[in-house]
């Protein structure tokens, strides 16, 4: 797709874009960031567009991606916000909370720290990496030494092993 005809297409399905990611989001900073992030992947992509049926279905489906992933690193930033030299952190209690849901915020940040501290050495490292320090698949996989496959695996059996014992 030439330069010209991409800057048309993502004027025309924008709007679109922000109205998706502001949705899911609620927020219009974090929205317009994904939809930012979005354009830029279709741009390195743009050579193999023509392979989709649409682009502007494409992009929706990427927003989504890219604003779940958002919320998933803001949730667990939330609940658990460690730092990289294993040095305790706990989390600031919010004003909007009760002292019965900061209390039990406390007992989940706690639990998590202790069943992260659990998992394989491996696992740790590259959840962290991939949750806290929103670093992607790609770039784990070059730190880690090891294929994005492994990376991605690693990532599911920590997060599986994590919310087996988190929910008993």
């Amino acid at each position: 797709m030439e330069q010209k005809a991409f800057e048309i297409e993502i004027q025309r399905i924008r709007p679109h874009l922000i109205n998706e990611a502001e949705q899911l989001l609620k927020d219009g900073e974090e929205a317009e960031d994904v939809v930012q992030d979005t354009i830029l992947k279709l741009w390195t992509m743009r050579d193999r567009l023509d392979e989709y049926r649409s682009m502007e279905g494409l992009a929706v489906v990427m927003v989504r991606r890219l604003a779940l992933n958002q919320m998933r690193t803001i949730t667990v930033r939330k609940l658990w916000s460690g730092k990289k030299d294993n040095e305790d952190k706990s989390l600031t209690p919010d004003a909007e909370l009760s002292p019965e849901e900061q209390l039990v915020m406390q007992e989940q940040d706690g639990q998590l720290k202790a069943l992260i501290s659990q998992l394989p050495d491996k696992q740790q490292a590259i959840l962290r990496m991939k949750h806290l320090d929103g670093m992607e698949t790609e770039q784990i996989a070059q730190l880690a030494g090891c294929s994005e496959a492994a990376v991605r695996q690693n990532l599911s059996r920590a997060r599986r092993q994590i919310w087996k014992c988190f929910k008993r």
